[in-house]
């Protein structure tokens, strides 16, 4: 239904906030900021939508590493979320296939 709004979407939001906060507040350093904000999005340490909070923060990482422009990781990879940063916190455009990541 249009118009509706869910948690879901409201998560979905902030992650999209604390990006352009992050683009506004260029006194941070981008990758320590990276690596905290699962942890303000999702505060607590009981998760709301599945059994384990650190999958749903490990989801809210890999979402905003694809709001920041990053490429998509396989499940197989283990990194942190701010591997390739200076990649995505460049003031020219770049172009990584596919164009569009759906989040």
């Amino acid at each position: 239904m249009r118009g509706v709004e869910t948690r879901i979407q409201e998560i979905r939001h902030k992650i999209f906030t604390e990006v352009a906060r992050m683009a506004y507040h260029t006194e941070w350093p981008v990758k320590d900021r990276m690596e905290a904000l699962p942890y303000k999005i999702i505060p607590g340490e009981k998760g709301n939508f599945r059994n384990d909070v650190f999958l749903e923060r490990a989801i809210v990482g890999e979402r905003l590493r694809l709001a920041m422009g990053l490429p998509y990781r396989s499940a197989a990879e283990h990194s942190p979320i701010s591997d390739g940063i200076e990649a995505a916190d460049k003031d020219e455009t770049y172009y990584t296939p596919p164009l569009i990541n759906v989040i």
